[in-house]
């Protein structure tokens, strides 16, 4: 859903970062000293953070610290925001009326710049909820609306879930042809995305400068 930056590009002064996609309010070790920035969405909003800043005030503040798996894996995550978080975080919101503040102001290529390492996301156009085997290891986007809400998913991390969870393995679709879909999304399904649903502006940019046939 956030595009990846590896390095500022040369001879530009737009104010790039590294942004890390998570899919929630994350601390890691091995990001401390990186000058990286978490993006993530909660529901409806929309967050890029600076990890080693958050880190420190967290952990000065709250009980990390002497968590397990803070202590034995170096890293801790929260699946909901606590309201304490959404305080914090409140400065860092990208939702909106913070898109102005998006990285990206100038030359919104389709394609990748040429003569830089900024590294999009590569977005694939669906009318409905997809899975194909074609697309793993890809690092694809799926994008699709469904009954007016705007869904931007990572095409792996959605099917690993799906496939671990439902019976989508054993069908003949995925056996003989590769590839699942729901013209109707269940339940299930429209809860498991929540998490990615993004507006339609975020939509309509992801599809127009970033999909590929």
């Amino acid at each position: 859903m956030f595009w990846k930056w590896k390095k500022q590009p040369p001879q530009d002064d737009v104010p790039f970062v590294r942004v890390q996609t998570r899919k929630r309010l994350w601390l890691d070790k091995r990001n401390i000293g990186k000058e990286i920035h978490i993006g993530f969405a909660d529901g409806a909003r929309y967050y890029i953070y600076p990890h080693d800043e958050i880190m420190d005030e967290i952990l000065a503040t709250r009980n990390v610290g002497k968590t397990k798996s803070w202590i034995e894996r170096g890293l801790y995550h929260w699946p909901s925001l606590p309201k304490w978080a959404v305080e914090l975080l409140a400065q860092y919101e990208v939702t909106e009326r913070r898109q102005q503040h998006e990285p990206i102001v100038k030359g919104e290529a389709k394609t990748q710049w040429p003569n830089d390492d900024v590294q999009f996301v590569r977005v694939q156009k669906r009318t409905n909820l997809f899975i194909s085997k074609k697309n793993i290891g890809k690092a694809y986007h799926i994008a699709f609306a469904f009954d007016g809400r705007y869904y931007l998913y990572p095409h792996d991390e959605v099917m690993n879930e799906i496939v671990s969870k439902k019976n989508v393995g054993n069908t003949k679709s995925w056996i003989e042809r590769g590839l699942f879909h729901w013209p109707y999304p269940p339940k299930w399904a429209r809860e498991m995305l929540a998490q990615y649903e993004v507006t339609k502006r975020m939509y309509d940019r992801a599809v127009v400068h970033h999909s590929f046939s």
